[in-house]
């Protein structure tokens, strides 16, 4: 799995799709069942990879928020 990769299109998403104060969890950011061909092992790890550049501010305008029913991370998109 190539993170630089995944976290440059989930970026890409955020910024032109995500509006301001909308909230999202992570499979959501990709396309059709694109998320869906990972293993479950790579999904766990890129999500807490994109957890920690959140939570260290190297993604910027989004923020960790609480999970939901599921135990998916979610997020949401603030003004920087």
């Amino acid at each position: 799995m190539d993170y630089d990769t995944w976290l440059k299109e989930a970026k890409q998403y955020i910024n032109t799709n995500i509006q301001y104060n909308e909230k999202f969890i992570i499979k959501n950011l990709f396309n059709g069942n694109q998320w869906e061909t990972l293993s479950k092992g790579e999904r766990i790890s890129f999500g807490r990879y994109f957890s920690e550049l959140v939570k260290t501010e190297k993604i910027k305008g989004v923020k960790k928020i609480e999970r939901k029913a599921n135990n998916h991370s979610q997020y949401i998109k603030v003004r920087e």
